[in-house]
């Protein structure tokens, strides 16, 4: 998911009081009352949207109704799951490995950390992207 949030590029929405996303074609940022939505576009089919999420602090009370086909997430993500090896193996580099809850194509992955979670049970294959 988090890779899906941060694929595309070049777009020019402004979160409030933030800089222009000037890498991200296909992710939008708005705001929906006091939440941020973040919005993935369709690289396929010019302005529409593919998944829409409404990003709520863990600490907040989420909002009544979310938009129409809006999921709702709480922020920042405890657990995602990395759908390619070169995802997975920056997020490790991040030193956020322990987040990884699983990982896709898990064959291609090389990263000698990730690899030894995967062998001792503690990163989930998710099987084939």
């Amino acid at each position: 998911m988090c890779a899906t949030l941060l694929s595309g590029c070049s777009v020019t929405s402004v979160p409030s009081g933030g800089q222009p996303l000037e890498h991200a074609r296909l992710l939008r940022l708005g705001h929906t009352g006091n939440f941020m939505r973040a919005d993935i576009l369709d690289p396929w089919n010019e302005g529409a949207i593919l998944q829409s999420y409404v990003l709520v602090p863990h600490d907040s009370i989420p909002p009544h109704e979310l938009p129409a086909g809006a999921t709702l997430l709480r922020i920042p993500l405890k657990r995602a799951v990395a759908f390619t090896s070169l995802h997975a193996a920056l997020i490790c580099d991040l030193g956020a490995d322990g987040r990884l809850a699983g990982v896709c194509d898990a064959a291609y992955l090389f990263h000698p950390i990730l690899r030894k979670r995967l062998e001792n049970g503690t990163l989930a294959d998710f099987g084939s992207s």
